[in-house]
């Protein structure tokens, strides 16, 4: 029981931390395009708040009336930002709004009822918005199942564990972890290496060549020199997310680091088309929670 609880508080610190630094950064991009004025000091209040109560973060559990109890606090402890917006004044305001919304959040219930209730409430939130946009309304639902099916079909095939014995060389050439427990994205260019390696390929597979020079781009050494250590560590290229080879995957840590990307798109677009079989790549997504070896 100790060892439970111990578990669960150091996950809701970790959530706080990262939940505190990707407020921290909605807020400088905020600032940055607007004036100092009432108005907006109020919709960057009410921006924090939007986004941390998002699905997935701390305070996706609070009700509409708790949401308008932690705006007003918000607006409390937010008064520092209103007359000074430096880094500093910013940062103490995000850990201050994210611990207040932690400590306002209902905690998640995990019973198979809660989450039975939690799922015919997302069906019927799919449901209605597609009769909301959809002219016929008779295949509205149709409609509404065969998106849920394949959003379902799409997440499960996201992550594949590739099934290699610890001893096996490929695990260094692919720098891969020396465990059998190592999944990778499903269009990491990794996995399209190790279909041509188990011999069942296919009449219409890629050859192994063009493989590997479609992987030669992604080279840890070529990418470090391009993109800096640092940036490649928390944005790290693993494959190309499209059979055209336009959109590259952007592996990532944390659900933090990939709301930067989007924000940081331009950039790293601009620094990747520098490099040599990246000329043509037009877009990229990201992934986020793989487990991947060390990055350094």
């Amino acid at each position: 029981m100790f060892n439970q609880a111990h578990y669960f508080l150091a996950n809701q610190e970790r959530l706080v931390e990262e939940s505190a630094e990707a407020v921290f950064k909605l807020l400088l991009d905020f600032f940055s395009t607007h004036s100092n004025t009432r108005s907006s000091y109020e919709k960057a209040i009410f921006d924090t708040l939007f986004f941390l109560c998002r699905p997935g973060w701390i305070g996706e559990t609070l009700t509409e009336p708790i949401k308008k109890e932690a705006y007003e606090k918000l607006l409390h402890l937010g008064q520092p930002i209103y007359y000074s917006k430096d880094e500093n004044t910013l940062r103490m305001f995000s850990k201050n709004a994210t611990k207040t919304i932690a400590s306002l959040a209902p905690p998640k219930k995990s019973t198979n009822k809660s989450k039975s209730r939690s799922n015919a409430n997302d069906i019927s939130a799919i449901i209605k918005a597609e009769l909301d946009t959809s002219e016929d309304k008779k295949s509205a639902v149709a409609k509404a199942v065969f998106r849920m099916y394949h959003a379902g079909k799409k997440q499960k095939r996201q992550f594949v564990a590739p099934i290699l014995g610890d001893d096996n060389p490929l695990r260094t050439v692919l720098g891969l972890p020396k465990s059998q427990k190592t999944t990778l994205p499903y269009d990491d260019v990794r996995m399209h290496i190790l279909k041509c390696t188990k011999g069942n390929a296919k009449k219409n597979e890629v050859p192994l060549m063009t493989l590997l020079q479609k992987a030669a781009p992604f080279s840890a050494r070529i990418l470090q020199s391009v993109l800096g250590v640092e940036i490649y560590k928390r944005f790290k290229p693993v494959g190309y997310f499209d059979q055209q080879c336009q959109i590259v995957l952007i592996e990532v840590t944390s659900s933090s680091d990939a709301y930067e990307l989007t924000f940081r798109k331009a950039e790293l677009l601009k620094l990747l088309k520098t490099v040599s079989g990246f000329e043509k790549i037009t877009d990229i997504r990201s992934v986020v929670g793989v487990k991947s070896p060390n990055r350094e």
